[in-house]
């Protein structure tokens, strides 16, 4: 089996790399697709270098490599709104059109984003839910799922939407809150600033290991009767649970044996998504997935890796 992985320099995309080159048995022959940071060859690994916002690249890519399996990790989570379409809408409009051409049959999953959905109340968010996203990278996340969809409907592509909710776990980069906590408590730890630096604590998500989604997406991917179970539809990926910032902020504090003072902005701004829980039910029934890694494994983990980068 050929598997193409795109966006496999990125956070989600070393960890899906580590998951397929840990599979039992006899384990596919994995294609990394990267844009700009280069990939080191792994065992099982080929890397390959190609901008799927080039229409020739996406093409010769899927042409080329003649995958079995897709998974799309690639894509930007800050820029511009005109950025964001770019690379994530016209970027996957042209590996979709390369697969129609290329590979028609090859069980392809575009991998979306709990942005798509904005606030969507305090109760577990289904795959139903309406999209409202409140970001230009929800925006753009939403049009890239819908995108996906149409290429169900109109071109028969055996193609599925995974729709993780905040990713969590070693090598998180530090841009997201949790990667910012596990750093800044470390820096309070070892003497180099007196206190963490927060925009809030009341905000509530689901934090689901990125391990964990990893090997969602493989179950995803290999389930028997794929074509009928699974193209063509959304596939939620969470813990199931919420978890305030506070919250995590209080397991660091427990992991790394210290109190931490923390510092507010005196002017708070209203927050647009108070709270996100996965419904996770699709998948389980689909699937059997459930997570693996509780949060105080994740964070663990990262204040391990963290520790020894």
């Amino acid at each position: 089996m050929r598997v193409l992985v795109t966006g496999a320099s990125g956070f989600s995309g070393r960890h899906m790399l580590r998951h397929l080159s840990s599979l039992p048995g006899e384990r596919p022959e994995v294609f990394g697709v990267f844009r700009s940071s280069p990939l080191r060859p792994e065992t099982g690994m080929t890397p390959v270098r190609a901008d799927l916002v080039d229409r020739e690249q996406a093409a010769r890519l899927v042409r080329e490599v003649a995958p079995d399996c897709v998974v799309h990790l690639a894509g930007l989570n800050r820029g511009s709104l005109r950025e964001l379409l770019e690379v994530n809408v016209v970027g996957t409009e042209h590996l979709l059109d390369a697969i129609r051409d290329e590979a028609p049959r090859a069980r392809t999953l575009v991998i979306g984003s709990s942005a798509e959905y904005g606030y969507a109340g305090k109760g577990a968010v289904p795959e139903t839910a309406p999209f409202r996203p409140v970001s230009p990278y929800g925006i753009s996340k939403a049009a890239e799922d819908l995108l996906a969809h149409r290429y169900h409907a109109v071109h028969d592509l055996p193609v599925a939407v995974a729709v993780p909710f905040n990713l969590i776990g070693p090598g998180l980069p530090e841009s997201f809150v949790g990667a910012r906590i596990v750093k800044q408590a470390l820096e309070v730890a070892g003497g180099k600033r007196t206190a963490l630096e927060l925009a809030g604590l009341d905000s509530r998500r689901d934090f689901v290991d990125v391990r964990d989604a990893a090997a969602a997406y493989w179950q995803l991917l290999t389930a028997d009767g794929y074509e009928e179970r699974i193209a063509g539809k959304r596939f939620n990926i969470g813990s199931g649970v919420d978890c305030s910032i506070a919250g995590v902020l209080d397991l660091v504090q427990r992991l790394v044996g210290a109190r931490l003072e923390v510092r507010l902005p005196e002017k708070a701004f209203p927050e647009l998504v108070p709270t996100q829980t996965a419904d996770i039910s699709r998948i389980r029934a689909s699937v059997g997935w459930e997570p693996r890694r509780t949060l105080d494994v994740s964070i663990g983990d990262m204040l391990v890796h963290a520790g020894n980068g």
